[in-house]
This record gives structure tokens, sequence and C-alpha cells, in this order.
């Protein structure tokens, strides 16, 4: 198949977006000009006159809202230290790769004077770490509505969302595509407005789990052995400040521009004087960067070489190395527009973020097991993954478990009785207690509740899929529908048409069946009858038609759901 690449995802729903509205070309050249304002304004005043400083810069309250399976997505608090470590090193000029800038760009890279601290206080003013897990599958397929779901006062924190796998609504992403981030600028700017709905929630950073830092998960990006540095970050962070890609550019007419070089209609590209226009993105064609200075893809006047090692542009992170003292100025009107309140002075007591004293706050209780399904007899171990504050000592509660208390914080707990069962995990610390329950979590199957084969299922006779286990991940569940068979009158059902997410998963798992009641030699052989067609997604003027596919996969167990192998698979 395709080799994995970024997709420049927010730039493509935008030219949608303006398509289909073009009054939307008017909203943003009002914001603009209103903004160029502001900036003009901070240009004649300097910061002195602005919000507090500490150190000269302005420090802006970040919580990190890791989405996440139980698997390598729930990244280590190491990573996210690294991630910010990196980040404030960018935002300052401290990065030692400055010595790569063009020697033309030299003299406009810019210290962009931010701070960016773990919050320590949560909305209702509780100690926290500033960082918060969520087990979500959504995860695999986030969008802006994940955003929403677990987002802190945006005007008080920088929400960080990070997950495995952005697909945007409405979207089919090319073979071999994925998008390291998708963050919305502010929610006054009308692009942000197109991207969200209006929804001031959908606020933040959106980014993939490895996209964050250059460690544990960053080492390898999309797949591929590319370490991007942390760059993705910073890029991200950079929308999230009103900054736009250096080959944006909006036409004032029916149609977005094809093109980031200026022209008649489509003058004003990224907005930004100092960072030379870019007809489209920098892509690499290999790990190997292109030599600054080496490309020139618009002739403007003056006709300067595309500044492809800007933060803002696509090539690899490592070959990103500035923001210049055009987007520094845009960076400052927006600190002191829409995100004023974020750096105040009542908004960083708010936080905790002046109080640099190593605290320990009460544990978020949190735990996991590789599988949740198991035969009557078997081992299930249990991990605790609890957050925010060290456990010092816990209690595990096993409903119908061999122990039935533990406090190790890897059990391995044996289950000799059929039925479905609850765990408990509490943990303390000196600062506090937490506890959670997972009701009807482990799930054993009972040694009397096999069917044994031959088995058939016509759904005939059947209101409701009692004898099966139905696992969904969004939108519709699987049903039985009446008036859609092959023979007969009924049929299991799944409508995935509406409300669909691209990459959730629905999962119809049969009772267990017992294959050696089955005459001595005889193979086991599975078939079924279906139908299916793929939903239809509508051009515009730039896109054109497409069609999004579902995915069938059938998979086997021979130990009660507890491991999977694939034995088919339908596609397209």
């Amino acid at each position: 198949g395709q080799q994995p690449f970024l997709y420049q995802a927010d730039d493509v729903i935008l030219r949608k977006k303006v398509a289909e509205n073009p009054d939307l070309i008017v909203q943003y050249m009002m914001f603009e000009e209103n903004f160029k304002e502001l900036q003009k304004s901070l240009k004649e005043e300097g910061l002195s006159k602005t919000d507090t400083l500490i150190n000269g810069k302005r420090v802006i309250p970040v919580v990190f809202h890791i989405i996440h399976t139980y698997e390598a997505n729930n990244i280590s608090d190491d990573q996210i230290l690294d991630a910010l470590n990196l980040l404030n090193i960018d935002y300052n000029k401290l990065n030692p790769d400055t010595a790569n800038t063009y020697s033309l760009f030299k003299p406009r890279a810019a210290n962009c004077q931010i701070e960016f601290r773990l919050a320590r206080k949560d909305p209702f003013g509780n100690c926290t770490s500033g960082i918060v897990r969520h087990y979500d599958p959504e995860t695999n397929f986030a969008y802006f509505e994940t955003m929403a779901k677990y987002a802190w006062e945006p005007n008080h924190y920088l929400n960080v969302f990070v997950v495995s796998f952005i697909y945007p609504a409405d979207m089919t992403l090319p073979d071999g595509a994925f998008i390291g981030g998708m963050s919305p600028f502010p929610p006054d700017n009308p692009l942000s407005q197109a991207l969200t709905g209006g929804d001031t929630l959908k606020d933040g950073v959106l980014i993939r789990h490895d996209g964050v830092g250059s460690i544990g998960t960053a080492t390898q990006m999309g797949g591929m052995p590319i370490n991007m540095l942390n760059r993705t970050f910073t890029h991200e962070t950079g929308h999230y400040f009103n900054l736009y890609h250096p080959f944006q550019n909006l036409m004032a007419g029916l149609i977005p521009a094809s093109s980031g070089c200026p022209s008649f209609l489509a003058p004003n590209g990224d907005e930004v004087d100092d960072t030379p226009p870019v007809d489209q993105a920098t892509v690499n064609t290999s790990i190997d960067c292109y030599p600054p200075g080496s490309r020139n893809t618009c002739h403007e006047t003056p006709d300067e070489p595309d500044m492809i090692e800007n933060y803002m542009d696509y090539q690899w992170g490592y070959c990103n190395n500035i923001f210049t003292l055009g987007q520094k100025a845009r960076i400052d009107a927006t600190l002191n527009g829409y995100r004023r309140s974020l750096w105040s002075k009542e908004n960083l007591i708010k936080t905790g973020v002046l109080d640099t004293a190593v605290q320990l706050c009460a544990p978020k209780a949190d735990f996991y097991t590789s599988t949740t399904m198991i035969c009557q007899g078997s081992t299930v171990t249990f991990h605790d993954v609890s957050f925010n504050g060290q456990v010092e000592t816990r209690i595990w509660e096993f409903e119908g478990g061999t122990p039935s208390t533990s406090t190790d914080p890897n059990p391995v707990v044996t289950y000799n009785q059929g039925g479905t069962f609850k765990v408990t995990l509490k943990v303390y610390n000196a600062s506090g207690s937490d506890s959670l329950t997972k009701v009807n979590y482990v799930v054993v199957w009972p040694d009397d509740s096999t069917i044994n084969a031959p088995y058939v299922e016509s759904f005939e006779a059947s209101t409701a899929l009692n004898k099966f286990t139905i696992l969904n991940e969004a939108a519709g569940s699987w049903t039985i529908k009446t008036g859609a068979a092959y023979s007969g009158n009924k049929s299991v059902y799944l409508s995935n048409f509406s409300n669909g997410r691209a990459g959730s998963k629905d999962i119809l798992i049969t009772p267990t069946i017992n294959l050696t009641s089955l005459p001595a030699g005889q193979h086991v052989k599975v078939s079924f009858k279906y139908a299916y067609t793929g939903k239809i997604i509508p051009g515009t003027i730039i896109t054109p038609p497409d069609t999004a596919y579902d995915k069938l996969n059938v998979l086997v167990s021979n130990d009660c759901g507890k491991t999977w192998s694939n034995k088919l698979s339908f596609s397209g």
C-alpha cells in the first residue's frame, strides 16, 4: 500500500468551507482588518502595558488530556514533560538548530517570550498534575467533538488532546494519509467558527500521541522511522495563536485560491509580511531536509526563497527551526486579544502555575486488563495505572475471583465460576484517596453455556440479539431487521450510514460454540450472506464526490474471547 504521509486536512477543509460559503471570505477579511489594527496598537505601545509577565514571559497554563485505550497511546508523564520542555525551547528561540536557518532569514527569527506550564489546580480548585487520562475508543477516530467532551475551561487553560488517529467528519483520507494534528484558531476567528461550528469548547490542540515530545511513541510517527522532535506540537500551538500556513491563500471570490502565491484576487497569503509565500505545502520526498534557501515556488516582490524551515510549513519536524518576528506580532495580538485571560495574574493564581514547589496530589484510580472475556477457570492479570499522584497503598476487590482482594499493583486473579463480575480499586497517598469500580467488567463463560455445532441462526424466531454480545464504539448498533433478508424475513442489521465515525468499530460476538460435537475429521466451515453499500460523500466546487467504505472482519477465538485471530476481511 501507499507509504504513510502527513495530510493537510485543515487546509483542505477550509478551502471546502470557503467554496460552500463565499461570505466566509468577507468575514475573514473584516477579522483580519481588525486584527491588524490590534497589532499596530501593540507595536506603538509595546508590551510594557500588557498583563502579567513572569521573567519577561507570558505564562500559559496547560492541561493534557490523554485519550487512550490502555495501549501505547496512554503515553508516559515523561513523554509529556519532554514535549513541554521542547515547546518552551522553540518558543523562546533556544533551539540549537537555529544554526540551520537560512542566512537571509536569521535576523527575522523571533523569541516569542512564552512559557508553557502544567496546570496545578483543576477548574474546581483541586490539586492536579496537569495530566488527565481518559479511556475512550474515540481516540482512534478523534475530531473536534472529542475536544468538546473533555475540555477544561478554555479561557483558563490551553487544552491539549492527545489521541491515536484524527479523522474529520465527512472526509475520506487518501490511502496512507494521516493527520499529525488539527487545531482550531481562536474562537473569534471566523475560520475557526467555520471549522468548529462556533462551539467554544472545541478549542485547544488536537494531536497524535506520536507527535508529542521526542521520546516514547514519538520516536516513530505514523509508523515511519521519523522523529518529529515535537515540531508537530509547535506547529499546532501556532494555529492556537492565530498563525496560518505560509501556503494558505484565501480568494476574495467564489472559489478559494489554488496556490499560496499572491495574486490580484488573493494577495494576503498567511497575513505575515516576513514569511515569503509558498505555492504548496513543502512536503519531503525522503528523510532528508530540503537545503535552506533551495526552493522558490513563488516570485513576488521582493523575490525571496521559500522559508521552508518555518514551523508553520510541512517539512519533517527536524527540518523546522523558526518563528518570525511577523508571526510573533500575530501571537502577541492574540495574547492581548481573545487569549488575554490565559496569562492574567488572576488566572495564573486560579490554575496554580505561580507555585513551583513540589506538590503531591491525591491519586486518581484507574486500571485495566488486556482481556475482559475468559473461559471458566482461567486467570486475568490486572494493572494499576492510577494517575495524578503517586499511589502509596492500594486495595483491590474482585467479585467472584480468587483471591477476592489484593494489594499488589498487578495481581493475577482466577475465576472458577461463570458469570459477570465487578472489580474495584481503591488507591491512597498522604494527600487523599480515590476509588473506581467497573461493573460487569469480567465476563466468564461457564462450561455449560456453549452451543453444540452445527449451529444455524436465521434470526426468524428472534426479536432481540440476546444470545449475542454487542460492542459499539459509535453511532448505530446491531439490531434485528424485519423486511431485509436473503431468505425468510429477517436479518441482523447495522445502520452505519448516518452518525457513523470513520475508524470506529461495531462488534457482534456469537455465543460460544462447541466444535467437538462435529464428526471426527470434519472441517469447520462458517458461511453467511451479506448486503452492503458505501456512503456517497457529495462533491463541492473544489472536491469531487467520494465514497466512504466500511470493512468487515471475521475473527475467531478458541479461548472464550481472550484472544482473537482474523480469518476473513472484506472492504470496498
